[in-house]
């Protein structure tokens, strides 16, 4: 039977960040009415503002907001919208929530309910794919979930195993193991990270393959039966399986190789009676052959490297197959447009293990280059938390060929500023200068080959000169402003001999010097114009060190405490700076990038550190789990506490064998960034201290 056609008139965004921003543009530009939700942390959030409509739905934790169906339901409902476009994430995959929308009568914005309930587990996936002649990846995926299944089903199966969440994705509830003793510990931490992710522990082994690619192929169903893929994605750069940089077309296929893998993918589609937007992964093997991965139902972030190649708006055909109308395109019609690439900047410090980070975003700027495009939730004042992902927002740039999209990012990334907080902007930089990665020559596990690229970049030091000199330059103009009389004169003028001004500044833990005399033009003042700031630098050093004379000068040319035009030695670039407070600025390096300084104070307070032995959190966070008591007995390596914090576990463990001298935690409560956890003591050679109890008698404690 034909489909009924059924325009959408208002949608709500059952999601938030750079998707609901983006998501809402499309509704714009097809004069839809879009609706937005938001929790308690997001009652400030850009999204909210993106739409002509927003609901609150309830607070911060997603199980009682953005995870919360009825909540939604009743925004739709509130609202008067007549359609429900879930995004990615959340309830994107959520067959019940699916189904929960139609029965209420509205329109979903995603692949029919029994397509995502197939596809949401990776053993009924591979089931299916099986039957339909689609290679997949040995392993194990059935019912019994006991440990001891798992084990014996493992010895039958190639080392290194993956143990993967069923019902998951994203890297979430996946764990390598590379040996059948280490097995029990990773299935009792992918069922914890699954749970938490997706509310489902169920797990599944395969067979691990290395120094493979990640290839996936865009798929568009309609309701009349059309099928159709939008060619492929090259995914393979990642850590902890979330993707830095996607591409298309990807450096690894051949055009034949692209016409059996989208072939496939195809004929997944059309499997499952395919009837939106989604996605086929693939791990593509060095030999050419392919397994399949998983099916996503929904809307892939790195979408917008497939609308840069097609000049397709992929949103705008999900709600035209929402509504029921036919696709109007054949594969034939569908062509590649140049190369397109995408980059992920997420608060997060790479030089510590890609930690997520939190704080406000002082500073929001984004440069105007042709090809360059940005999804983004954030702008100037947007307060990144611990509640949800760190994603901050989508970088994509296209050309005419794969050495101009490349050439391309890096301008944006080297002139676009995100100031306030810890991002991996750096690395990404890094990244895309890298001449495998320009090459293409890269796999999975690339980046775990490669930790240089993570590492915090030092400074040159002539970029190091420079930052210290606009910083005291800065420093002056902001103490010029407070100057209520005699402008003309440098601030600190005195008549007498006076020794040369200096400031101390604080960069990566090193109190660096600088001194420097004021200079000004005569003429500027009798002619009754303000003259232009300008600093003649004399030294510029670590503090410790011996004098080092030099003679640079550096003028303030226009300009705020925000961003500045200022000329070194005759070159003139633009400087962005954020700060809080007068002590601490954030500044975007016109030669290295975003760094955080710190005026050194000149009566310095005694600092209480981390006593040693102590274990601080690394990141805000909620401590989900204890493993030790306080006065028991540790070895190296041992795991102490696990913490949990935006969507990723983290074990602390010990680093070397002693005892638990503090303890200061326990699970369930939330802790910042520093907070001391425990304290960890060597024991000595005569200390008679008894080891904890057995883990079911610490867990009856």
């Amino acid at each position: 039977m034909k489909p009924t056609l059924r325009p959408i008139h208002t949608l709500l965004i059952a999601n938030r960040g750079e998707i609901a921003v983006r998501i809402a543009k499309t509704c714009r530009s097809m004069g839809i009415k879009s609706v937005a939700v938001y929790s308690d942390a997001d009652r400030d959030a850009r999204h909210t503002r993106s739409t002509d409509i927003a609901i609150h739905i309830g607070p911060a934790a997603v199980s009682a907001s953005y995870l919360n169906q009825q909540a939604l339901l009743e925004a739709a409902r509130q609202s008067g919208a007549d359609a429900i476009h879930p995004g990615y994430g959340f309830l994107s995959e959520n067959a019940s929530f699916a189904q929960a929308v139609l029965d209420a009568g509205l329109i979903w914005v995603g692949p029919h309910p029994e397509a995502i309930a197939q596809m949401g587990s990776k053993a009924g996936a591979k089931s299916i794919m099986q039957t339909h002649g689609v290679p997949v990846v040995p392993g194990y995926s059935g019912e019994d979930q006991s440990d001891q299944r798992f084990l014996a089903e493992a010895a039958g199966i190639e080392f290194p195993l993956l143990v993967k969440a069923s019902a998951g994705g994203g890297g979430k509830g996946m764990v390598i193991v590379r040996d059948l003793a280490a097995l029990p510990e990773a299935l009792g931490r992918a069922r914890r990270e699954a749970q938490a992710a997706f509310g489902d522990q169920r797990l599944i082994l395969e067979r691990y393959c290395e120094r493979v690619r990640h290839v996936e192929f865009q798929i568009l169903g309609d309701k009349h039966g059309n099928a159709l893929h939008l060619f492929e994605r090259e995914c393979s750069l990642q850590r902890r399986y979330q993707k830095i940089l996607e591409e298309s077309p990807s450096p690894a296929l051949h055009p034949q190789l692209r016409e059996r893998m989208g072939q496939a993918a195809v004929a997944a589609a059309k499997a499952l009676g395919y009837d939106n937007a989604g996605t086929v992964e693939f791990i593509l093997l060095p030999d050419g052959s392919f397994y399949f991965l998983e099916v996503n139902t929904r809307l892939q972030v790195e979408h917008p490297v497939t609308e840069m190649i097609t000049g397709l708006d992929l949103v705008k055909a999900q709600l035209e197959v929402a509504e029921g109308q036919a696709l109007t395109l054949t594969q034939d019609q569908l062509q590649q447009r140049g190369y397109a690439l995408e980059l992920r900047l997420y608060a997060e410090d790479p030089a510590a293990g890609f930690l997520p980070a939190s704080g406000p975003v002082l500073r929001w700027e984004l440069p105007e280059i042709e090809g360059f495009r940005c999804d983004s939730g954030v702008e100037s004042g947007s307060e990144i938390g611990t509640h949800y992902d760190p994603l901050l927002a989508k970088l994509i740039a296209w050309g005419q060929d794969r050495r101009m999209a490349f050439r391309r990012m890096q301008l944006a990334l080297d002139q676009m500023a995100c100031l306030g907080l810890i991002t991996n902007q750096p690395f990404l930089s890094a990244l895309v200068r890298k001449d495998d990665v320009r090459q293409g020559n890269y796999h999975t596990h690339f980046l775990d080959e490669h930790p240089e690229l993570a590492a915090e970049a030092p400074l040159s030091p002539d970029a190091v000169q420079e930052l210290f000199m606009a910083m005291t330059l800065r420093q002056a103009w902001l103490n010029r402003q407070q100057q209520s009389l005699l402008r003309g004169l440098p601030p600190g003028w005195r008549n007498v001999p006076a020794p040369l001004p200096e400031l101390r500044w604080v960069l990566r833990g090193e109190v660096w010097l600088v001194r420097y005399e004021h200079l000004t033009v005569a003429d500027h003042v009798t002619s009754g114009s303000e003259p232009k700031l300008t600093l003649s630098v004399l030294e510029c050093h670590l503090a410790e060190d011996a004098e080092t004379k030099i003679e640079r000068r550096v003028t303030w040319v226009s300009g705020d405490e925000h961003a500045a035009i200022l000329d070194i030695d005759g070159k003139r670039a633009r400087w962005v700076f954020a700060s809080q407070d007068t002590d601490r600025v954030w500044v975007q390096h016109p030669s290295s990038g975003p760094v955080c300084v710190a005026l050194h104070p000149k009566f310095p307070e005694a600092l209480s550190d981390v006593n040693a032995g102590g274990y601080a959190a690394p990141m805000p966070a909620e401590v989900t789990a204890v493993h030790v008591l306080e006065g028991q007995v540790v070895e190296a390596g041992q795991p102490l506490v696990v913490l949990y914090s935006m969507k990723m576990e983290h074990t602390i463990s010990a680093d070397h064998a002693g005892y638990v001298s503090v303890l200061n935690v326990r699970a369930g409560d939330r802790v910042e960034t520093g907070s001391v956890l425990l304290q960890l003591e060597a024991r000595k050679e005569n200390d008679a201290i008894e080891a904890g109890g057995t883990d079911a008698e610490n867990a009856k404690t």
